[in-house]
């Protein structure tokens, strides 16, 4: 018998209505506040090299708990759009806890891009993150999760191809977009707030500024898999530097595509659809 001080329910909500209910023990180092079950909890022990991303990923793909979160994740999103009527729906304005917008976030933080993670699972970086994570100064009160491609705009993305185009026929092929389209960077407050300078929902206006919730080269009604579209135009101009932390390559932002994002995390089983739908049929 599970003694309640070692049981936990946690129950994943579709406006309102309970779509999964999971008992679990506690079995690891560490433990993520949502999902069926507990996944490892990265922390840093000292500087973090490329080699020690690389081998993180490795471990995380081959996790079979975080391969059912992030399936489950997937699944809940992919159902939870079906029961939207509107892209607005969809988006949440970029404030609605249950919608497709935040839980995008949500599978984010299960690639560990959050900064309560310490971005550990970050492929982009900034020059400012490179120099704490070789100097062991990461601290997550002084980093930021920068959704380079917003996720409200990824949202309206997958809204229309689930529900209008139908390019998204079931939670494989939203998977492999998910996996192919987040692109996520990690930055220092500092070069939040000395380079893009972004506006934020805490300031006293609580505007989020139009920059926040745009991209120039993506749309919410935008197709899918624009392969020759910039990811990172939306920094050009800004001063920043990114590098792509597995193999220290430094990214062009004024002319590096979706394509050139896609070839980079190819070879990473974590941004491997089959990791997690292997198996599944799905239309080319």
């Amino acid at each position: 018998m599970v003694r309640r001080s070692e049981r936990r329910t946690v129950r994943f909500h579709l406006f309102g209505d309970t779509v999964c209910n999971d008992t679990s023990r506690k079995t690891g180092e560490g433990w993520m506040s949502r999902g069926p079950r507990y996944t490892k909890r990265y922390t840093l022990t000292g500087s973090d090299t490329p080699e020690d991303c690389l081998r993180r990923l490795g471990e995380m793909a081959a996790d079979p708990v975080r391969q059912d979160r992030i399936r489950l994740c997937v699944q809940n999103i992919y159902e939870l759009v079906r029961a939207c009527t509107t892209a607005q729906g969809a988006t949440g304005g970029g404030q609605a806890n249950n919608s497709v917008s935040m839980k995008i976030r949500h599978f984010h933080n299960e690639l560990e891009l959050h900064v309560h993670r310490h971005c550990l699972g970050a492929l982009y970086r900034s020059e400012g993150i490179a120099a704490l994570a070789q100097s062991q100064g990461i601290q997550s009160s002084l980093l930021r999760q920068e959704h380079t491609i917003p996720t409200n705009v990824l949202a309206g993305m997958v809204f229309r191809g689930i529900m209008q185009t139908k390019a998204i026929d079931g939670p494989a092929a939203l998977c492999r977009f998910l996996l192919t389209q987040s692109v996520v960077t990690a930055i220092t407050r500092t070069e939040d707030k000395d380079k893009l300078a972004i506006e934020r929902w805490y300031e006293a206006d609580r505007h989020g500024s139009k920059w926040q919730y745009t991209h120039p080269e993506f749309r919410m009604d935008s197709d899918l898999n624009r392969f020759d579209a910039r990811p990172f135009l939306r920094y050009y101009k800004t001063g920043l530097a990114i590098i792509f932390w597995p193999t220290g390559e430094t990214i062009n932002l004024e002319t590096d595509t979706l394509a050139d994002h896609i070839r980079r995390v190819a070879p990473l089983p974590l941004y491997d659809w089959r990791t997690y739908f292997d198996g599944e049929r799905m239309a080319a």
